[in-house]
């Protein structure tokens, strides 16, 4: 896969989930591969780009409103959206 323009250096991104065995499944579903698993950590990859799931059993309720955007440049996979 070619890089995306803009995309070398990019940040790693970590992700406090309440469900790791579900989170890590709907990653590797969607084509991402499994780098690391720690148990309540897992490390997964996308060619050089890295996303880290941590299980958070006490994290706070998800809000109503999105306060955040995230953009993870990948081959187009249309096809595999749910």
């Amino acid at each position: 896969m070619t890089r995306p323009a803009g995309t070398a250096g990019q940040l790693v991104l970590e992700l406090y989930v309440r469900d790791l065995k579900k989170s890590r499944r709907f990653y590797l579903d969607y084509g991402f591969s499994l780098a690391r698993d720690d148990g309540d950590f897992v490390e997964l990859q996308w060619d050089d780009s890295l996303l880290f799931l941590e299980q958070v059993n006490d994290k706070p309720e998800t809000p109503v409103s999105p306060v955040g955007n995230i953009l993870i440049m990948v081959p187009n996979h249309g096809s595999k959206r749910r």
